[in-house]
């Protein structure tokens, strides 16, 4: 598990790096999954240390909501007055990450039933 948590906080570090020398507006962790996405892509697969370091963070993800709670309700007042803007924000932005999920899915699939034909 440290072997690939090693490798998962390394490419987030090249993100951060990366996004410090290059000035763009983009966080440097977001970067660093997809530096994290292209060598997976690269690999072909994703490592057994890797595999399990995702699956034990997966399991206690609940947890990693805690903070954003309590950050909520400290902020509640901020949240009740732009109450609108934030839920047309939530909805747009969930409705975007379903169909990038979608479109990434429809693309595995068609590749994977390629490679099963060949």
């Amino acid at each position: 598990m440290i072997k690939g948590l090693s490798i998962i906080i390394l490419l987030q570090l090249f993100g951060e790096l990366a996004v410090g020398e290059l000035g763009w507006p983009v966080p440097g962790a977001i970067l660093g999954l997809i530096f994290l996405l292209i060598a997976l892509f690269i690999l072909g697969r994703v490592p057994e240390a890797c595999q399990t370091t995702s699956d034990g963070l997966l399991s206690n993800l609940s947890i990693l909501f805690i903070p954003a709670g309590v950050g909520i309700i400290a902020i509640w007042s901020d949240f009740a007055n732009g109450g609108v803007a934030i839920m047309v924000a939530i909805i747009a932005s969930n409705f975007f990450a379903i169909g990038a999920a979608a479109i990434t899915m429809d693309y595995l699939s068609r590749k994977s039933r390629r490679k099963r034909v060949r």
